[in-house]
């Protein structure tokens, strides 16, 4: 089946598995790709049943083609689910049907959600197609025992198995093919029939989806529309939890460093593309692990602390909580370079964009909060390349440079005062 006379199959799986209204979203989105490259049949696999049926059932809905799960007792699956689906091409009845191996541990299968009537399911399926197709969800190191049961199958594909096969194998006339996992591969069986419909030759290719892969337009953009849109409403969940947090802390986030910036933060790992050396150095720093230390001394909800230990603390586009924001732990380069995001676009070409890092240090090092901090002594070791080539950072990490009150640091790491 190959070229005008072809078949789309998939074998299921689809679901991400993960919670939430954005897995959701993302189900459907590709359910509208495969409506758009007119799919045939998708089995329904082991993961897909799992989902609760206000999940599943809008999924099937949502489908132009079959959904087929055929070894799944009564009332397991929704009734639009099929045993079997039969589909003509080039004159030529192609029957496919599923089967999950509840003895497949990455299956995670309930045994008595399934049958095992395999023989008689398909002696019952052969009398209704000259070709019968099996997606199953089983091991790929011994299909020889499932074949076993039911030669008269005569093409077999493991789905949801990783580190596929480069060529097809043959065990008596079936031919098995595995089509790999998460949607990596495309494999795709190319069937010589004589004039009895019977496969008397079979060509097998693997497909490794890559960005390599020449791509239609018109998918292109619907791809990079729901991206966009996935983008918009993660900021617009983002911000609900950046509002609802300002009112119950009572905080007026116009007394917060950054509040009235234009630009916005990206994040340590932009500057580090650049900047590795700079940032190598950075990360000897109190500065780079203020976070941590933070948790380990368990004043993570301490929020006079916290707001001292993090990257633009709950102004927009900075750090919100650990779960929306992870990528701005620690007082990273924005914190004293301020948001970088112009900078980044033009590629270090604006540079007028960034703050005067002397004068930023205020914001967590001011003579209330931190009254011993020297900043003409701290400043040219914020990131001191030179002592990378030194075997001890100690002057580094012990130059004042952390963002929360030395006097509450551990004895350890709290800067040393001078002694005349």
């Amino acid at each position: 089946m190959f070229g005008k006379h072809m078949m789309l199959l998939d074998a299921g799986n689809l679901h991400s598995m993960k919670r939430g209204e954005e897995q959701d979203r993302e189900a459907g989105f590709i359910i509208d790709i495969m409506n758009r490259q007119d799919y045939d049949v998708i089995g329904l696999g082991p993961k897909d049943v799992m989902l609760p049926d206000s999940v599943l059932t809008p999924m099937i809905k949502r489908s132009n083609f079959d959904w087929v799960g055929s070894n799944y007792r009564q009332g397991v699956v929704p009734k639009t689910v099929r045993d079997f689906s039969v589909h003509k091409v080039d004159g030529i009845k192609v029957g496919v049907f599923t089967w999950a191996d509840p003895t497949y541990p990455s299956n995670g299968m309930d045994s008595s959600r399934v049958t095992d009537d395999l023989e008689e399911a398909v002696r019952r399926f052969r009398r209704k197609c000259d070709v019968l197709v099996m997606l199953a969800h089983t091991s790929n190191r011994t299909p020889e025992d499932l074949i076993s049961r039911v030669p008269e199958v005569d093409v077999v594909m493991l789905g949801g198995v990783a580190n596929p096969w480069n060529t097809s194998r043959r065990v008596g006339e079936t031919y098995v093919g595995n089509c790999g996992d998460r949607g990596r591969h495309i494999a795709r069986f190319e069937l010589l029939l004589n004039r009895e419909k019977r496969i008397v030759d079979s060509k097998f290719v693997l497909i490794k989806l890559d960005h390599d892969m020449p791509r239609n337009p018109e998918v292109a953009q619907m791809m990079e529309d729901f991206k966009g849109e996935q983008e918009r409403e993660k900021k617009r969940e983002i911000e609900r939890n950046r509002q609802e947090r300002l009112s119950e802390l009572n905080l007026d986030e116009r007394t917060l460093p950054w509040h009235d910036s234009k630009y916005t933060f990206v994040g340590e790992s932009e500057c580090r593309n650049c900047h590795r050396e700079v940032h190598q150095a950075y990360k000897s720093t109190l500065h780079a692990r203020a976070f941590s230390d933070l948790i380990r001394d368990r004043r993570s909800d301490d929020e006079s602390a916290l707001r001292r230990c993090v990257t633009g603390y709950m102004v927009e586009s900075g750090y919100i909580n650990r779960r929306d924001t992870p990528q701005l732990y620690n007082v990273q380069c924005e914190a004293c370079h301020g948001p970088g995001s112009a900078h980044v676009k033009s590629e270090g070409a604006a540079l007028e964009t960034l703050a005067n890092p002397s004068e930023s240090c205020a914001h967590c090092h001011s003579p209330e909060q931190d009254p011993d901090f020297d900043l003409q002594r701290a400043l040219p070791l914020v990131h001191d390349v030179a002592a990378l080539s030194t075997p001890d950072h100690d002057a580094v990490r012990q130059a004042g440079l952390s963002s929360v009150d030395p006097a509450t640091l551990p004895q350890s790491q709290a800067p040393k005062k001078k002694t005349n």
